[in-house]
C-alpha cells in the first residue's frame, strides 16, 4: 500500500443487532414520519406520508414488509394511524394438491349419485346404479355443477391473485344421497357448503374495494351459471307427469327465475314443471340456492366481507349495526318457525345470530392494508342497493322444498249438492273436473236422472257433442294443465207433469277408481215436495207416507189431497194446511193399499195434489222411496 493513498477509516460496528421492532421502525420510516407510538400488543404508531400520498406509501410498505411476514394496517385519522400485523404462513390450513383432489373427485361422485337419486327417484321403473341414468346424471346434473364449481374457483383464485391475496381454490362439500324429513325430500341440491383453503380472518386485503370485489365474484359466478341451467332445464322439463316412487318435491323458483321463465313458458306450466324438474334446473336451482346463502350478511360468508367493505371497519364495528344483524337474524328464525319451519334455514339463521356475538364478527372479515380510503357514497349505496336487489330476487322462499302431499289422489269433484232449475226457461251449469294429484285420468262419465225426467229435455255437452240423458259421456284425459268440464243444461215446461225433485246421478271413471255422486235438481216452484220419494212406513192401521214441503217464498194455506183409491191425508188434518202448520204432509191406507196405485216402469206412484186459497192447484208423481218388492203383501194375499 502506497503511503500516499488515503488510509482506511475502520468500520464502527454495532454493540448488538437490531431488534425486531427496530427492523420494523427502519422500514417503516422509509415510507413514513413517524410522530409517535400507539401502545398496544402490535407495533403500532401515528404517521405521516414522507412522500406522496398515505396510500402511495402503504402500497410501497406492504410490498416491502411481505417479505418478512409482515402486513401493514393503515386507517384514517389526523395523523393517520399505522399497525403491523405478523402472520405466520403455518396460519393457514395446508392442503397438498393430492388431498385437493380427492375432495373435488369425491364431491363429483357424490354429485354424480344425488344426480342419478333424483332421476330414479321420478321414475320408479329405474334404478340409480342403472348405466343410462348415470349417463343422464353426469350429463345434466354432475357435469354442469361441477364445471361450475372449478370454473367459479378459477374465477375467484384468479381475482384473488390480481388483488394480491393467496386465497387458494375452495373446496366444495357434496352430499351423496337426498335428505328426506317425514318421507319428504328436504334438501335435494346435493351442496352442503363451500370451504376456503385459507383462513379468511388472516387474508389482507389491499383495499375496501378490493375485499368487496372479491366478496361478490363467488355468488355473482353461482348466479349466472344458476340461472342459464335452471332456464335451459326448465325447458327440457316435461309437462307430463313422471312415474314417481314417492312424494314429490316441489322446489320452490326464486323471482329471478320465475320472471325469466314466464317469458318462455306459460305461469301454468312453470307451476306445473316445479313438482319434477329436469336434473339440469336442479342443478341451476343448487347453484341459486347456495348463491343467496353466501350472500346473506353472516360472519364468514362472502356477503358478511362485502357488507365489511361497504360499510368500513368503524361502522362494522359499531355495538348498532351488530344488533341490527342480530335483530335480522331473529326476525328470520321467527318468521321460518311461524311459517315453514323449514330446517335449513332454521340452522342458518341461527348459525347467523350465533355468530353475531362471537368473536368472528369482528375478525372473519379479514383485513384492510389500506383502510383510510373511503368508498364513495354514492358508490356504497349502489353496491348497498344492489346487493340487497340480488337477495330478494334471488330468494329460494321461507321452504326452498315442499313436498306433494295429494300427489296419489284423483279428480276434485267439488260439486254443489243441489242445483235449482229455471221453469219455463232454458237454465243450465257446469261441473268441473280437476286434478288434485299429479298422476293423468282419462275419465269417462256415466249419468242419468232418478226419478227419469224426460219432459225436462235434459242435455248433456260432452266436448264438441250434445247428448239427450241418460249418457255416457267420454271426457278424455284430466291432468294438472288440462281440466274439463261438462255442462247440464234443461227446458223445463211449466206444464210439466213432474215440478218436482230429481236426482242427477253421475258415475265417474278415471281409469284407477270411480266415484258416484249425487246432485238434487230441484225446479223453481212456489211450493214442491223437497224430495220425489214418499217415505214409507208400516202401522198398525196399515201404511203411512210422508214427505216435508217446501216454500220458495210465503207459505200458502191450502187443502192437501190425492186421488189414490183408499189413501187419505192425515196430517195436516183433514189435508187442512195452514200459516202454522207443519211443513210435513202424510198420507194413510190400507196395508193392501198399494195394490190401487198406478205403477209405470219405475216404480208405484201415489200422488199428492195441493189447491191454495186462491184456487190455483199443484199436482205431483211422487213414488215410494222403498221398491215395490219390499212393501208390505196383505194377509190375504
Amino acid at each position: 500500500m502506497s503511503g500516499e493513498e488515503e488510509q482506511l477509516k475502520p468500520l464502527l460496528l454495532q454493540k448488538k443487532a437490531w431488534s425486531q421492532r427496530e427492523l420494523l421502525e427502519h422500514i417503516v420510516d422509509r415510507h413514513f414520519n413517524r410522530l409517535g407510538d400507539d401502545y398496544g400488543d402490535l407495533p403500532s404508531w401515528r404517521v405521516t406520508p414522507r412522500k406522496g400520498t398515505a396510500s402511495e406509501c402503504v402500497v410501497e410498505l406492504d410490498a416491502h414488509l411481505r417479505e418478512h411476514g409482515w402486513y401493514p394496517l393503515l386507517e384514517e385519522g389526523d395523523p393517520f394511524s399505522l399497525t403491523l400485523f405478523d402472520i405466520p404462513k403455518d396460519a393457514h390450513p395446508n392442503n397438498s394438491p393430492s388431498i385437493q383432489i380427492i375432495i373435488w373427485l369425491l364431491s363429483f361422485i357424490f354429485s354424480l349419485t344425488i344426480g342419478a337419486s333424483w332421476i330414479s327417484y321420478q321414475d320408479s321403473t329405474v334404478e340409480w346404479s342403472e348405466s343410462s341414468v348415470l349417463r343422464a346424471s353426469l350429463m345434466y346434473f354432475a357435469g354442469p355443477l361441477m364445471f361450475a364449481l372449478f370454473f367459479t374457483s378459477l374465477l375467484r383464485k384468479y381475482i384473488f391473485n390480481r388483488l394480491g391475496v393467496d386465497g387458494g381454490h375452495f373446496l366444495p362439500a357434496v352430499s351423496p344421497i337426498i335428505f328426506f324429513s317425514n318421507s319428504q325430500i328436504l334438501w335435494p341440491f346435493g351442496l352442503l357448503g363451500i370451504f376456503n383453503q385459507r383462513l379468511m380472518p388472516a387474508l389482507v386485503w389491499p383495499s375496501r374495494k378490493g375485499m368487496l370485489i372479491s366478496s361478490i365474484v363467488m355468488p355473482l359466478s353461482f348466479l349466472f351459471f344458476g340461472i342459464f341451467f335452471s332456464i335451459i332445464g326448465i325447458l327440457f322439463t316435461s309437462n307430463n307427469s313422471p312415474d314417481f316412487s314417492g312424494i314429490p318435491g316441489i322446489i320452490q323458483l326464486n323471482p329471478l327465475t320465475h320472471l325469466i321463465a314466464n317469458f318462455l313458458i306459460s305461469p301454468d306450466e312453470l307451476v306445473v314443471r316445479t313438482v319434477w324438474l329436469h336434473p339440469l334446473a336442479l342443478a341451476g336451482q343448487s347453484l341459486m340456492t347456495f348463491a343467496w346463502i353466501m350472500m346473506m350478511p353472516i360472519p364468514g360468508f362472502p356477503g358478511y366481507r362485502a357488507l365489511w367493505a361497504i360499510l368500513g371497519s368503524e361502522n362494522m364495528m359499531e355495538s348498532g349495526t351488530e344488533f341490527a344483524l342480530y335483530g335480522l337474524f331473529l326476525i328470520g328464525v321467527v318468521l321460518i318457525l311461524i311459517t315453514s319451519g323449514f330446517t335449513p334455514w332454521l340452522f342458518l339463521f341461527g348459525l347467523g345470530v350465533w355468530r353475531m356475538f362471537s368473536d368472528q364478527s369482528k375478525t372473519s372479515a379479514g383485513l384492510i392494508t389500506d383502510d383510510s380510503i373511503e368508498i364513495d357514497n354514492g358508490f356504497s349505496l349502489r353496491m348497498l342497493s344492489s346487493i340487497l336487489l340480488v337477495l330478494v330476487l334471488i330468494f329460494p322462499g321461507t321452504s326452498s322444498v315442499t313436498g306433494y302431499n295429494d300427489w296419489e289422489d284423483g279428480l276434485e269433484l267439488n260439486w254443489p249438492e243441489e242445483m235449482d232449475m229455471v221453469v219455463d226457461s232454458n237454465s243450465s251449469f257446469v261441473l268441473d273436473f280437476d286434478l288434485i294429484g299429479v298422476i293423468a285420468r282419462e275419465v269417462n262419465v256415466v249419468l242419468w236422472t232418478d226419478p227419469p225426467r224426460p219432459d225436462w229435455n235434459l242435455i248433456v255437452e260432452c266436448g264438441e257433442e250434445k247428448l239427450p240423458l241418460p249418457s255416457n259421456c267420454n271426457i278424455g284425459e284430466v291432468d294438472l294443465l288440462n281440466s274439463a268440464s261438462i255442462t247440464i243444461s234443461s227446458d223445463i215446461s211449466n206444464n210439466s207433469t213432474a215440478l218436482l225433485p230429481s236426482n242427477l246421478i253421475l258415475i265417474i271413471d278415471d281409469g284407477l277408481e270411480i266415484t258416484s255422486k249425487t246432485i238434487a235438481l230441484n225446479p223453481q216452484r212456489p211450493i214442491m215436495p223437497n224430495s220425489p220419494y214418499w217415505i214409507l212406513e208400516p202401522t198398525f192401521e196399515g201404511l203411512q207416507a210422508c214427505t216435508n214441503i217446501t216454500f220458495s217464498d210465503e207459505v200458502f194455506s191450502g187443502n192437501f189431497s190425492t186421488t189414490a183409491l183408499l189413501w187419505s191425508v192425515t196430517t195436516p188434518e183433514n189435508g187442512i194446511f195452514t200459516d202454522d202448520s207443519e211443513p210435513q204432509v202424510c198420507l194413510t191406507g190400507p196395508s193392501y193399499g198399494k195394490q190401487t196405485l198406478h205403477r209405470n216402469s219405475i216404480a208405484l206412484i201415489l200422488p199428492l195434489s195441493f189447491i191454495n186459497d186462491l184456487g190455483e192447484e199443484s199436482s205431483w208423481p211422487l213414488r215410494f222411496d222403498t221398491p215395490a218388492i219390499i212393501l208390505p203383501v196383505p194377509d190375504d194375499g
